[in-house]
């Protein structure tokens, strides 16, 4: 049976769900950010400020830290440089100064000063050969690329070391007139033989790695200086990007307080201007500009109110206004109307009586 890499359905949904509730958990964790940090214009600027101000802190920090890494390791590749340029120079004195005819050609009569001049010389081997261990442990490229000319010389001084003590025991065993002709031949061998001309022929290489070495003392010099450019580069980066995110969160910053401010002023102007007691701004943030929008819009229509309310008012005067007119009318009118109806209900009944004569005198001229 061949074990199937496909996943099913419900490992699918479960892959969705956790990703989906990542999503939100990042979301969530975003909208606090900025509800309890961005939630105010002062937060929003102490941030930008605080954000503009650490980027060069943190530039300059930055490049102390990469420059004195670096130059760091170019001083300490310069120390290593000259530390094994004075052991190259130690060693090519002592290397130097190794004259076997010379000095033990003066003590063959004398077997206790020849063995003292010799074991003098057989210090000074034994001093070029923790000279040349310390090499075999050096870090710079010129000496470890002459580390097997440094390996096959350690041989010529194990040779060269056996042919003094092999000295010393000729001069303790030889006797009589011969001693003194023998031990001559003997040394006069050892300074023509190979192992003496290989010890001080390596002077010669010694000269070889010194040429390679201030090679590699200028390639640290180079280093120690471009780990100072690294340095002041970094530094004037940093406080160049500094000045470029101090400008970009000024313009931010400006638009973020200016563009709700600037849309609030013109809903207060057109509604001053058109007494439009319908419009309403758009509040955009939650921050002081937001509450200030929240404020306009509630005296917006709290004007709105107190305005209908006048007008209602207005209208009631008017109304009372014009009733009270027509109830002065209405009285002039029936008062005008009262007066002669009165004069009128008053004189009927001598107006009656003056009818009645009348009549009665109409009938007496019918009569007579």
């Amino acid at each position: 049976m061949h074990l199937s890499s496909v996943e099913t359905p419900s490992q699918a949904v479960l892959v969705d769900t956790a990703e989906q509730k990542i999503s939100n958990l990042s979301n969530s964790a975003f909208q606090q950010f900025r509800k309890r940090w961005l939630s105010t214009v002062r937060m929003k600027i102490t941030i930008g400020y605080a954000l503009a101000m650490s980027i060069p802190v943190v530039g300059v920090i930055t490049g102390l830290l990469i420059g004195n890494h670096y130059q760091n390791e170019a001083t300490q590749t310069l120390e290593t440089t000259y530390r094994e340029q004075k052991l190259l120079n130690n060693l090519e004195i002592l290397i130097l100064q190794n004259r076997p005819a010379k000095e033990l050609t003066p003590f063959v009569k004398d077997s206790i000063a020849l063995e003292q001049a010799t074991n003098k010389i057989l210090a000074r081997i034994n001093q070029i050969n923790n000279l040349t261990n310390q090499l075999r442990t050096a870090k710079t490229q010129a000496v470890i690329n002459f580390d097997s000319q440094i390996q096959k010389y350690q041989v010529t001084l194990e040779t060269f070391s056996l042919d003094l003590k092999t000295l010393i025991q000729k001069s303790q065993s030889l006797q009589g007139m011969e001693k003194e002709n023998l031990l001559k031949q003997y040394i006069l061998g050892i300074v023509n033989g190979s192992s003496f001309n290989n010890l001080i022929e390596f002077s010669e290489q010694i000269d070889n790695i010194s040429i390679a070495m201030e090679k590699d003392l200028l390639i640290a010099q180079n280093k120690l200086r471009q780990a100072e450019d690294l340095r002041i580069q970094i530094i004037v980066g940093s406080l160049i990007i500094s000045v470029i995110v101090a400008s970009l969160l000024a313009i931010a910053t400006s638009q973020t307080i200016s563009r709700p401010l600037e849309s609030l002023t013109k809903v207060a102007q057109q509604v001053t201007r058109d007494a439009n007691t319908n419009l309403r701004a758009t509040v955009e943030t939650r921050d002081e500009v937001g509450s200030l929008a929240i404020a306009l819009n509630q005296l917006i229509e709290w004007v709105d109110i107190y305005t209908k309310e006048v007008k209602n008012t207005q209208l009631h005067l008017i109304q009372g206004e014009k009733m009270s007119s027509l109830g002065q009318l209405v009285a002039g009118v029936a008062h005008e109307i009262n007066n002669p109806v009165n004069f009128i209900y008053g004189n009927l009944t001598h107006a009656d009586e003056y009818t009645q004569d009348l009549l009665r005198l109409v009938q007496l001229y019918q009569k007579h």
